[in-house]
């Protein structure tokens, strides 16, 4: 039994059976020929068929290559023989097209690499600018003087007449639609398609992919498998870093990758070097994530991307109870983030804030309801000059909970922040040095160093990949809208090596962003060392819609069950022909037998995947056949030389020292109200402020009525428990009063502004010096003297003139309070 492989190419069907039924044709007027000679030279009653093929056997009249004269009878023989064969031929091709061959398979290894970098690498756009030549071969030099001399001179006249004569390049379309250069040729125009080569990005040795997506009507994402040792900074990463065609940024586990190319990026390419080093803090310039929020919907980016990363276990299992911490932490994170926004100015917005206001709120498990905080007291202050506050709004979100729950929403919220607290951390993100907006105007490298083994900080990596993405779509929507284009392109391409993508933590939307990216020329590169950390990180569904965002699939090696059986599954299977024959014995019954059979064959199987030699690899390009083909020989670039192991290349040292700015850091902290330099919320003017005053000024009027009710119930009255508890009232609805005058000056709280002075003293000694915070009136009666404890805070629930107000619950309450 014997198995091979048929030709399954519709293209090599075609070529076969021409090419069969030319060696058909001309075998046939060969022997026609033949035979027709033999006849001519036999004697004219010996000519019959049966002779003449008897003496053409044994070699008579003639030599093989004796053709001429001849009888012209057996040319048309040897003729018809030729056309029956060729209609044989022709229904066998036809039979075989339509369904026998592909019926069980029909995958095989793409092997046309020019056709390939005809309609995915040659761009007409770089063509037309380039212009077609035929590439000039380099003068040859001869051993003899005058002969080179006189060569030389020759060849220098040729090479200026060929100059003058530019090829008319042909462009036609494709199946696709897309412009393809026909014209190229592989043997004459090397040198066109290298230029085209350098300004595309690298898979392996022989396959490379147009940065104009447009063009090749393929995004420019894709993901790579490759366990640890298959050479994914060797053989992908450096070759496309030394391609130097785009803005990159690059996760770079042990900063191995930038001491290898930074050198060429700085010093050769003219690229800005950037690095975010969390392994070494003090080696890294400094990020700011909050320092990237230009409207609402940022903060609540930034917020689920933290989340995400330092809850992300509970998120996985939130249900009932844990799902309401996670909305809880989120509504609060949610309003400091906004106050730093709404209140602060820019150099104060950072994460180390965020935790200080969480911190102002000292409340005990001991505390009721409505006691209130100078965390509070920061989102009182704010309602009142905006209502409309998304901070504020948040803030009442948080404040609906318990008392008891509010505080273990803290305490759960100020564990996550407690990073803030090391002086590195702290450090690395009070200020902004990245400027990521740049990243999109000029070549920039941004390396992110990260721990090998750690995953501590994986929050900032995950949270940084997330502002900049919002930050880049954001550029080139703005672009589009300033230079009138048809779609946000940014000025300079970005290409995103993910390298370890499973240690940087999980960046919200990924999949979105790879499905969305191309028109802004952005390119993503998840590298993982298998599936199965794709799933770990983002799960099942996630890891589906990421790998099949990516249009290409390149597996560089590994053992892991998962990966192996998806590459199984995508190289598909191919239709192979069996030939069973069966030879029966000399002397015995029976008889010799052929049978063909066709079955389906997995073009490679799992063993065949994991065993590949450690120089190939597997590439998958959506709606192409897959490629096996040799990984990228790094040697073999143009610009290896200036790597840091070759011939011309520097190890790139980092010089950045990040020390800690103790004064600065303490000079940007959030005050509280009361404090020196604390920063009054700026009032703006909205409807719902209006709609506010115009609600407070009636609740006023309704106060300010009850307060003369009360007054003159003491001015009247001889019962000294109804006097207390009118002069007890009167002092708790002026805090009313005083709450709504913050936010309208028309309305009067103070005493004198009531006109009862001569009634009720106010003793000025326990007032503050700020005007803004809660001045504690004191009560003074006949017997005693009662501390009003009550804070602030607007109260819903005004005094009915018809309610009896009782003294001894009234203390009760006081006393609780």
């Amino acid at each position: 039994m014997k198995t091979v492989k048929p030709h399954i190419s519709e293209k090599q069907r075609l070529s076969n059976f021409l090419t069969n039924c030319v060696v058909v044709t001309i075998s046939s007027i060969y022997f026609g020929l033949r035979l027709g000679n033999v006849a001519y030279h036999m004697p004219l009653e010996e000519r019959d068929l049966f002779n003449v093929v008897i003496t053409f056997s044994g070699g008579g009249y003639a030599k093989w290559y004796a053709l001429f004269p001849s009888n012209l009878t057996y040319l048309g023989i040897g003729l018809l023989a030729a056309f029956v064969m060729c209609a044989i031929l022709f229904n066998e091709y036809m039979r075989v097209k339509g369904t026998v061959e592909d019926a069980h398979g029909d995958s095989y290894f793409e092997e046309d690499y020019h056709q390939y970098n005809k309609e995915f690498v040659c761009d007409p756009t770089l063509i037309k600018a380039k212009g077609l030549k035929d590439d000039i071969k380099p003068v040859k030099k001869s051993k003899v003087k005058w002969l080179q001399h006189i060569y030389v001179r020759f060849a220098l006249l040729r090479r200026r007449f060929r100059k003058s004569e530019p090829i008319k390049a042909s462009f036609t379309r494709n199946d696709e639609g897309k412009l393809v250069c026909e014209s190229i040729k592989e043997d004459k125009h090397k040198k066109l398609i290298e230029y085209c080569k350098d300004q595309a990005q690298i898979y392996t040795n022989d396959i490379y992919l147009s940065l104009n997506g447009n063009w090749s009507q393929r995004n420019t994402n894709a993901i790579v498998f490759g366990a640890s040792g298959t050479g994914k900074s060797r053989y992908f990463l450096k070759p496309n870093i030394l391609q130097a065609n785009t803005s990159i940024v690059i996760t770079d586990p042990s900063s191995d990758v930038m001491q290898s190319t930074g050198y060429f990026l700085e010093k050769k390419a003219g690229y800005k070097v950037k690095c975010f080093n969390i392994d070494d803090m003090t080696k890294s310039l400094r990020f700011n994530p909050l320092y990237y929020i230009r409207d609402t919907k940022d903060i609540a980016i930034i917020v689920n991307c933290f989340l995400e990363n330092v809850d992300g276990e509970k998120k996985k299992s939130a249900s009932g109870d844990g799902d309401f911490w996670l909305k809880a932490s989120t509504a609060l994170l949610c309003a400091c983030i906004g106050y730093t926004v709404e209140v602060c100015p820019i150099e104060s917005r950072n994460f180390s804030n965020v935790l200080d206001i969480i911190r102002l709120d000292g409340r005990s498990e001991s505390d009721d309801n409505t006691s209130e905080t100078a965390f509070d007291e920061l989102f009182i202050r704010l309602g009142e000059a905006n209502p409309a506050s998304y901070a504020y709004q948040q803030y009442k979100i948080f404040r609906q909970a318990p008392a008891k729950t509010r505080l273990n929403i803290l305490i759960s919220t100020s564990v996550n922040l407690s990073q803030m607290d090391i002086p590195e951390v702290r450090n690395l993100t009070y200020k902004d040095e990245m400027e990521l907006d740049r990243l999109s105007e000029e070549k920039m490298a941004i390396f992110l160093c990260i721990p090998q083994a750690d995953t501590t900080y994986s929050w900032l990596t995950a949270m940084f990949y997330s502002i900049l993405f919002k930050r880049l779509y954001a550029k080139g929507e703005q672009r589009m809208r300033d230079e009138g284009l048809n779609d946000p392109q940014l000025k300079v391409p970005v290409r995103f090596f993910i390298d370890e993508c499973r240690n940087i933590g999980k960046i919200p939307n990924l999949s979105i962003y790879l499905a969305t990216c191309r028109k802004y020329r952005i390119s993503i590169v998840p590298i993982f060392q298998n599936y199965s950390q794709v799933e770990e990180v983002y799960g099942e569904k996630g890891a589906n819609s990421i790998i099949s965002n990516c249009d290409a699939f390149l597996f560089l090696g590994g053992s892991d069950e998962a990966t192996l059986k998806i590459i199984t599954s995508h190289l598909g299977k191919e239709t192979v022909k069996t030939l069973s024959m069966n030879s029966a014995l000399l002397f015995t019954r029976g008889q010799n037998s052929t049978s063909k059979q066709l079955s389906a064959k997995e073009l490679m199987t799992r063993v065949q995947v994991e065993t590949m030699s450690n120089n190939e690899c597997l590439l998958f390009i959506r709606a192409l056949r897959p490629f096996r083909t040799k990984k990228f020989v790094l040697e073999n670039h143009k610009n290896y030389k200036f790597l840091a192991e070759g011939s011309q290349g520097e190890i790139y040292i980092n010089q950045i020292e990040s020390n800690y700015e103790d004064e600065e850091i303490e000079g940007l902290r959030i005050k509280a109200v009361g404090e020196d330099g604390y920063i009054k919320p700026a009032v703006v003017d909205s409807a719902r402020r209006r709609n506010l005053i115009i609600e407070n000024r009636k609740k006023a009027k309704i106060i300010k009525e009850n307060i003369d009710r009360l007054n003159m119930i003491i001015a009247t009255s001889d019962n000294e428990k109804e006097k207390k508890a009118a002069r007890i009232t009167i002092s708790m609805e002026l805090n009313k009063l005083k709450a709504f005058a913050r936010i309208d000056n028309e309305i009067g709280y103070t005493p004198q502004d009531l006109g009862f002075a001569d009634t009720i003293e106010f003793s000025d000694e326990t007032k503050t010096d700020n005007p803004d915070i809660g001045d504690n009136y004191k009560v003074k009666t006949s017997d005693e003297t009662i501390e009003n404890v009550v804070t602030a805070t607007p109260i819903d629930s005004f005094a009915d003139p018809d309610v009896f107000y009782d003294v001894d619950l009234i203390e009760d309450d006081l006393e609780e309070r």
